[in-house]
């Protein structure tokens, strides 16, 4: 499902939230002891800061309004605890709880930990080969902020043409679709064939969250608000999303010029798309809910007129839903 974006259909990126989900990478054979696995997190984690060194065109903004409790979440306080002897115990200590397979969650805070445990985790997911089913909803919400002409309702139509609602719902066996060997889990998930699902670095993050939930884990991960040019994905984003492409056929009448994207929201708190991920105790996604808000601005022409002023406000969400059969 990996996607080119080009310069003739970039105006439309609201569609560039249009993924399929990013989750958590599970080495299985490796993970079979908890100090194994503690020891490819730290691993793991150290080579996506280096790796987040390299810059693109992409902007990250800073954070331009931090509220208190912005930068942190608080951790979960595991069964049997009292408050005031969760209270007692160090974060350092917080940092790894075993569930009984041996994994080892990082239960906190910890950006670069949690990141790297999505990461492998979601990896793992689109690995499996056991019989699995998926079911995928999305949609797309658009609203036209600013254009001149009379021509929002044009451009409204053909947004709605193509921004519709999608549920699909697949089972797979050995990591195919039994009723089309050419349907894969490695294709319908993102970041399509012969990608990772995700490749996130801590950079990218604003603040992430890991807790303990039943007999699995929960994660929240938020992503920083991201501004690029519209002939260029952002660097975070597209690291956990995959964009869908548009030709140049699909806005017809409309021709597209120069502009920007915002990733983000575009009042405070300013934050960049959340992933919501549950995962179970074997380390593989159970459910996973993203929500992403952009605004695109630039330049739209119509016949024979051009440079009409065009914002556009629009967000993102998804859901999946994984059964292991």
């Amino acid at each position: 499902m990996k996607k080119i974006l080009a310069k003739t259909t970039a105006l439309i990126l609201v569609l560039v939230f249009i993924f399929a989900f990013s989750a958590c990478k599970n080495n299985s054979a490796e993970e079979t002891t908890s100090a194994e696995t503690a020891t490819q997190a730290v691993t793991t984690a150290g080579n996506s800061e280096t790796a987040a060194a390299t810059s693109s065109a992409v902007t990250t903004l800073p954070e331009e309004t931090a509220t208190a409790g912005e930068t942190t979440a608080a951790a979960t306080v595991t069964a049997g605890q009292t408050t005031s002897a969760a209270a007692a115990t160090s974060a350092e200590t917080e940092t790894k709880t075993p569930a009984a397979t041996g994994i080892n969650a990082p239960v906190g805070t910890d950006i670069a930990d949690i990141v790297a445990f999505y990461n492998r985790h979601a990896n793992a997911t689109k690995e499996y080969l056991g019989k699995i089913n998926v079911q995928r909803d999305m949609g797309t919400i658009t609203t036209i902020t600013k254009m001149g002409w009379g021509l929002k309702g044009i451009l409204q139509s053909v947004l709605d043409r193509q921004l519709k609602d999608k549920s699909e719902n697949k089972t797979f066996v050995n990591g195919k679709n039994p009723t089309d060997s050419n349907d894969t889990l490695e294709k319908f998930l993102p970041r399509g064939g012969g990608e990772k699902m995700s490749i996130l670095t801590a950079p990218g993050v604003k603040r992430a969250s890991c807790v303990q939930d039943g007999t699995g884990w929960k994660v929240v991960i938020v992503l920083k608000k991201e501004v690029s040019t519209i002939d260029k994905a952002p660097k975070y984003h597209s690291s956990v999303m995959d964009p869908l492409e548009i030709d140049s056929n699909s806005l017809d009448p409309f021709t597209l010029g120069d502009g920007k994207v915002i990733y983000g929201q575009i009042n405070a708190p300013y934050d960049g798309a959340t992933l919501v991920a549950k995962f179970n105790k074997n380390g593989y996604l159970d459910h996973l809910r993203m929500d992403a808000p952009l605004q695109i601005s630039g330049k739209l022409g119509y016949k024979n007129k051009g440079n009409i002023e065009t914002v556009i406000d629009g967000s993102f969400w998804g859901d999946m839903t994984f059964k292991y059969l």
